[in-house]
């Protein structure tokens, strides 16, 4: 620590220390040895009369004139404002309240604000009638403002214009600022701010108890948000419109800032604190580096914005964070509340990068493209919520270890990643440039293969798809039945019939058959005498597609087991109702599902691979079901 001096004036301390750069909030490692000079707060008002408050003091230093101290001093030492226990007790916090104006800005360079360890709240709210007062202003370089818990300022709680100025630190040594009910949580316009540690918009109270309108807003210049290094430099931001903002729309002045390891939209204890847009990129704001942060409870995660006014904002690599409770997308370009289609233009935030496109996806790989094509682009891969037709799909987190490269095609690989068959994943791409797309649409991971046939008619009436080789129809079925045979007649719904008419074949005749095979994949309805066993088989590695017509379609699924919604999402809107009848030897029976009714009324809920449906089309489509 080296030499330690201490002098007493007038009654009050004022410690003298020699040490190495580095240990005073004040002052970053590499900067040359200081002096460092401790003015203690003695008194918590703000509105003595003039004369009455001087530092150092046994009991009139109040902060506004440990300020004034320190802005005149003309030294080159490091000054630390720190707070007596006594008048600031950590247990029960003593009260600032700006009384007349706003408190003076920090001008000196080299001065720390230290209220770690003690109990201090800077209030404003007698002054939030007036434009822009700023709870702590700080105009001088290499400042640190921590531990202090500022609220209720028409302005910033804190306001940063001087360079390299550290506001918070350790969350678990009391470093940290609580800020609330201003205009800005945190606003930086000058390089070198580092913002860690603090908590945002968690205790809201008093008259401007609403939303902040921006929690942490870096207008100009260079800042660090978080570390990922350590939880406990993590800034906790929330019930705030914009989380963090980078850049301000019209505004001269670049701003950037990496943002690592946040936590948006929660409180320190995990609660729901939401938020509108959890990351906002406005021009000139661009090269930002969002990676490790947690965005929960918001509408949109993070949106950069599309002014056509200003050059669009580019180089924002958006990369490695974690979703949850989302209303709509977690990356938008514009924002336009969804996602933007693949195409050659260029022109936007972050060039409209585009986003990857699944081809396949199975257990043992997800194969695909980013059009472009997007060469030596890296693809991340993410598992991912589907929400089907209440909200869009979102992405949950990052998988471990599935960051891949492009080709020079645009194609990518991802061979065995840790996946299972029935979860859904999404993905993101960078390219060299920095630049992040947007998240692909949502696709199954499926095992990779469906295996049909074998099915199990029962006595009357059965609906089953067939999964032997193509049969000429004779005078009895199955093939080489004594006869009459045991199915008695074999229907099938003649495609695109207005209205639905049927083939059919009979046992035992030919007077009235106008069916006259039965192909493997089909639909047809069984009349049995007994219950028997309908032979063949056959296994598919892709999902079978299906072409359906406007009106009453038969078809056997051909795809993974999921929901009705999720597995018919390739004619969503296109279909009123599926049925499916079911003979299993309890009872002959319709089973009845339509999207536009409530889910108790549904006979069923999953579509099973190999089963034969009805479906009512208002328009023609086509069907894919999902990848097995």
């Amino acid at each position: 620590m080296g030499l330690l001096r201490s002098l007493r004036i007038s009654g009050a301390v004022v410690v003298l220390a020699l040490f190495a750069a580095g240990l005073s909030p004040g002052i970053r490692s590499g900067d040359a040895v200081a002096d460092e000079i401790e003015v203690l707060v003695t008194h918590a008002g703000d509105n003595l009369e003039p004369g009455e408050s001087e530092c150092p003091s046994e009991d009139s230093c109040t902060l506004r004139a440990a300020i004034v101290f320190a802005n005149a001093d003309e030294s080159d030492d490091a000054i630390v404002i720190r707070f007596d226990h006594g008048v600031f007790p950590p247990g029960e916090p003593a009260t600032i309240e700006a009384a007349d104006e706003p408190l003076p800005p920090i001008t000196r360079a080299n001065v720390a604000v230290d209220g770690a360890g003690a109990g201090v709240i800077i209030d404003g709210t007698a002054l939030l009638e007036e434009n822009l007062a700023h709870g702590i202003e700080v105009s001088g370089e290499n400042t640190a403002i921590a531990g202090l818990t500022v609220r209720a300022f028409s302005g910033s709680c804190i306001h940063v214009n001087g360079a390299d100025t550290t506001i918070g630190g350790d969350a678990s040594t009391g470093a940290g600022n609580a800020l609330d009910d201003c205009a800005a949580g945190i606003t930086v316009a000058a390089d070198g701010a580092q913002v860690q540690g603090n908590a945002i918009g968690l205790t809201p109270a008093g008259e401007n108890a609403g939303p902040m309108p921006v929690g942490i807003h870096v207008q100009a210049g260079e800042a660090l948000i978080g570390d990922a290094a350590s939880e406990d430099l993590a800034n906790y931001v929330g019930n705030a419109t914009v989380a963090i903002r980078v850049g301000t729309a019209g505004g001269e002045d670049a701003a950037t800032a990496e943002i690592r390891g946040n936590v948006i939209g929660e409180s320190l204890a995990g609660d729901p604190a939401p938020v509108e847009t959890g990351l906002e990129i406005v021009p000139p704001g661009g090269g930002v580096v969002a990676d490790g942060n947690r965005f929960a409870n918001a509408i949109s995660a993070i949106v950069i914005v599309d002014d056509p006014g200003a050059a669009p904002s580019m180089q924002n690599t958006l990369r490695g964070n974690r979703y949850e409770d989302l209303e709509l997308i977690a990356i938008d370009f514009g924002p336009t509340g969804d996602r933007i289609p693949n195409s050659p233009a260029s022109d936007g935030p972050n060039g409209l990068q585009n986003h990857p496109e699944f081809e396949r996806a199975v257990q043992a790989e997800i194969r695909g493209e980013v059009p472009g094509p997007c060469a030596g682009c890296t693809v991340d891969l993410y598992l991912a919520e589907r929400r089907g037709s209440d909200a869009p799909d979102v992405p949950i987190e990052p998988i471990p270890e599935t960051s891949t490269s492009t080709g020079s095609d645009g194609g990518f690989v991802f061979s065995n990643p840790p996946v299972s068959p029935g979860d859904w994943v999404m993905a993101i791409v960078t390219d060299p440039d920095g630049n992040t797309s947007e998240f692909s649409a949502a696709v199954r991971v499926g095992s990779g293969i469906v295996q049909c046939g074998n099915e199990t008619m029962h006595p009357g009436w059965n609906f089953l798809g067939y999964f032997g080789s193509e049969v000429s129809l004779g005078s009895v079925f199955p093939p080489g039945s004594g006869p009459p045979g045991p199915v008695r007649s074999i229907h099938q719904l003649a495609p695109g019939g207005n209205p639905p008419a049927y083939l059919s074949w009979f046992a035992s005749t030919t007077l009235a058959d106008t069916l006259e095979s039965v192909s493997a994949g089909e639909a047809y309805w069984f009349y049995s005498d007994v219950e028997m066993v309908l032979p063949g088989s056959f296994t598919l590695t892709q999902a079978l597609p299906v072409h359906l017509h406007e009106g009453w379609n038969t078809f056997v699924y051909i795809g993974a087991e999921d929901s009705v919604e999720n597995a018919l999402d390739s004619i969503a809107g296109k279909y009123t109702a599926v049925f499916r009848y079911v003979n299993d030897g309890d009872g002959e029976r319709w089973l009845p599902y339509s999207p536009d009714v409530p889910a108790w009324v549904w006979g069923f809920h999953t579509m099973e691979p190999c089963a034969a449906y009805f479906v009512h089309m208002h328009e023609d489509g086509t069907l894919t079901p999902l990848q097995p």
